[in-house]
C-alpha cells in the first residue's frame, strides 16, 4: 500500500503511534524504529475508599511511617488532586517502563510531553493523581535505592512550578516525593516511570 491511497484516519492512526509530529520528524531522520514495547504487568491498584481526601492521605502517610515531602504534601492538597478522587475509575492495572522505551531515545533525554506522547502510543493511560500517595501506601518492599516516577498530568504547587509525584526508598526509607516536570525540563533515558491501564474488573 502506497502512503497516497491512506485515508486521513490512517494517517492520524501512524502520527499517534509515531508519537505526534515530532515523532514523526524523527522517524523520518531514522532516529527510531517503531516496535512494540514488552511491558510485563506490575501490580494492580485500588484507591481506598476511605481515602476520599487530601486529609485523609495525609493521615495514612503519617500512621504508617511513609516520609512525606513539604511539596509532595502541598500538591495533595491542591484542586486538581480532589478531582482524581472524584474520577469514577478507581481500580487499575501498573507497568513500569523507562522514558527510553516510551519515546524510542535511548541515547538522550525526553520531556514530559515526550513521554506521554509515549504513553499514548503505547496504548498506556497517564495516572491519577490520587495513584501516586496510594502507591506509596501500598508498595511497603520498594528496594533500597529504586525511584518511580508516576506518570501524571502535572500539578502546580503554591510556588506556581510543576510537579509529579515519585515514589523511592532511601537509606531503607519510604518517601512519597515530588519531581520537577514543567515544560523544556528533561528527564533521562533509564528513569523509570508508572503507567497505567483501567483494569478489567469480572
Amino acid at each position: 500500500m502506497k502512503y497516497g491511497d491512506l485515508n486521513l484516519g490512517q494517517v492520524e492512526a501512524i502520527v499517534n503511534r509515531l508519537g505526534g509530529m515530532e515523532g514523526v520528524k524523527r522517524f523520518l531522520a531514522g532516529e527510531f524504529e517503531v516496535k512494540e514495547v514488552e511491558c510485563k504487568f506490575w501490580r494492580a491498584i485500588k484507591r481506598e475508599p476511605a481515602l476520599n481526601s487530601p486529609k485523609a492521605f495525609l493521615s495514612a502517610l503519617a500512621e504508617k511511617n511513609r516520609n512525606t515531602s513539604g511539596c509532595a504534601e502541598d500538591i495533595i492538597g491542591k484542586p486538581a488532586f480532589v478531582e482524581s478522587l472524584n474520577k469514577p475509575e478507581q481500580e487499575y492495572d501498573l507497568f513500569v517502563i523507562t522514558t527510553a522505551q516510551l519515546t524510542g531515545k535511548k541515547d538522550a533525554s525526553s520531556t514530559i510531553d515526550e513521554v506521554f506522547n509515549g504513553i499514548k502510543r503505547l496504548k498506556f493511560c497517564k495516572c491519577p493523581a490520587w495513584l501516586g500517595p496510594q502507591l506509596r501506601l501500598d508498595y511497603e518492599d520498594q528496594p533500597n535505592g529504586e525511584c518511580l516516577y508516576t506518570a501524571m498530568e502535572p500539578i502546580r504547587a503554591s510556588g506556581g512550578l510543576l510537579f509529579v509525584f515519585g515514589v523511592k526508598c532511601h537509606d531503607s526509607d519510604l518517601w512519597l516525593d515530588y519531581y520537577f516536570a514543567c515544560p523544556g525540563y528533561t528527564w533521562y533515558p533509564g528513569d523509570r516511570w508508572v503507567v497505567c491501564r483501567s483494569r478489567k474488573v469480572s
